[in-house]
C-alpha cells in the first residue's frame, strides 16, 4: 500500500521535489474527500467558514507549474488504477457531496465548479492545495460519530493525522459499546496495535471489563487464523482482569475462544487466584475513569444561502476567512 503520509519538505524546492510534495498532498486529499462523501452531514455546511479560518494559514499564492501539475495527475491516475490507497467502504451521501461542492466553491471559486476537486488541488497553487487538505481534515474531525469513529481513527493513523486521530478516538472511547456496533466494519478492520491502544486507555467507557473482553473476542474471531496469536497480548493490555468479579472471570474461562489460546487460559487462572487470595495485583489494578458518552447535536441547517455561503467564492483571491461569517463549530466534549 502506498504511503498516504504527507511529505514534509523545506524550501527552496526543485521541480521533482515540488512534484513529490504536491503528490503527497493530493493523495491524502483524495482519500479525505472520499471519507467526507461518506460522513459529512448537513451540519458540515455551517462548519465550513470556521474550518477555512483554521486552515487558512498562508498569505501568498505560489502557482503550480503546468508541467508539475500534469506529472502529479498522471501519477494519481496510476495510483487510482492500482487501488493503492486506503480502502473506504460505504455509500456517498448527498450531504457529503454537497459539502464538498461548497468547499470547492469557497477555496477555488465558483467559476471553476465544473472542474474536479482533485484536479484543482493539482493545478492551482501550493497554498490552496494545503488549505483544501487541511479543510477536509477539520471537517472530518467534526463529523466523527459512533457510526464512523473507528474507520476515521484507522484512516488518521494510516495518514499520520494526529488531530483527526484524537477526535475519532475521543468519540470511540466515550461511546465504545455503541461504536463497536454502529461502526462494526471499522472496528473489525482496526490493526492490532491501534486496537490495543484504544482498549488500554483509562478513558474507555464500558459497562464492565467483560464488555471489553467481548470486543476483543469479536475482533479475533473475525479473522481467527491470523489474529489468534494476538489474543493473549490484547487480553493482558486491554482487559483489566484484576478488576473483574468471580462470575466475570468464570465467563472468560468458559468462553469458546479461550481454550484456543493456552496463554489466555493461564492469564485468566492467575487472575482468579489473585481474586481468591487477595493478591497485590488486585489492590494496585488501575480503574478506568468513568465518563458520560459524548452528546451529538445534528440538527439540520437551512442550506447554503441561509448561512451566507454565497459570498465565499470571493476567497478564490483571498484565502483568509470571510469577514462577518462566524460559522458554528462542532465541539466534541465530555459531559
Amino acid at each position: 500500500m502506498a504511503s498516504l503520509q504527507l511529505l514534509e519538505l523545506e524550501q527552496p524546492w526543485d521541480g521533482p521535489v515540488r512534484v513529490l510534495h504536491l503528490l503527497s498532498i493530493a493523495k491524502q486529499t483524495d482519500v479525505l474527500l472520499k471519507a467526507l462523501k461518506n460522513y459529512a452531514t448537513e451540519l458540515s455546511w455551517s462548519q465550513i467558514p470556521a474550518v477555512l479560518a483554521e486552515a487558512s494559514l498562508y498569505q501568498s499564492q505560489t502557482p503550480v507549474p503546468l508541467r508539475e501539475s500534469l506529472v502529479c495527475e498522471l501519477i494519481l491516475n496510476q495510483v487510482a488504477k492500482t487501488h493503492d490507497t486506503f480502502n473506504l467502504s460505504g455509500q456517498y451521501t448527498t450531504s457529503g457531496q454537497e459539502a464538498i461542492a461548497t468547499l470547492q466553491d469557497c477555496i477555488f471559486g465558483s467559476n471553476l465548479n465544473q472542474s474536479p476537486f482533485l484536479q484543482l488541488v493539482c493545478c492551482q497553487s501550493y497554498e490552496k492545495a494545503s488549505i483544501a487538505r487541511l479543510a477536509c481534515i477539520k471537517l472530518l474531525e467534526r463529523a466523527a460519530t459512533p457510526a464512523n469513529c473507528f474507520t476515521l481513527l484507522h484512516l488518521a493513523d494510516h495518514c499520520r493525522l494526529p488531530s483527526l486521530a484524537a477526535a475519532a478516538e475521543a468519540v470511540a472511547l466515550a461511546n465504545f459499546a455503541g461504536a463497536c456496533e454502529l461502526d462494526e466494519s471499522g472496528f473489525l478492520g482496526l490493526p492490532m496495535e491501534l486496537l490495543s491502544s484504544v482498549l488500554s486507555s483509562d478513558y474507555l467507557v464500558a459497562a464492565n471489563e467483560l464488555q471489553v473482553f467481548g470486543a476483543v473476542a469479536t475482533w479475533v474471531t473475525a479473522d481467527k487464523p491470523h489474529r489468534l496469536p494476538h489474543f493473549h497480548k490484547l487480553l493482558v493490555t486491554g482487559v483489566r482482569l484484576y478488576c473483574m468479579s468471580r462470575s466475570e472471570l468464570y465467563e472468560l474461562d468458559t468462553h469458546p475462544l479461550t481454550p484456543s489460546c493456552p496463554e489466555v487460559m493461564k492469564a485468566v487462572a492467575f487472575a482468579y487466584l489473585e481474586l481468591c487470595y487477595g493478591g497485590a495485583a488486585r489492590v494496585t489494578a488501575p480503574q478506568r475513569r468513568s465518563k458520560q458518552p459524548i452528546q451529538f447535536h445534528t440538527q439540520p441547517v437551512a442550506g447554503r444561502a441561509a448561512l451566507g455561503l454565497e459570498v465565499l467564492p470571493n476567497m478564490s483571491n483571498n484565502i483568509g476567512p470571510p469577514e462577518g461569517l462566524n460559522g458554528s463549530k462542532y465541539v466534541l466534549a465530555f459531559c
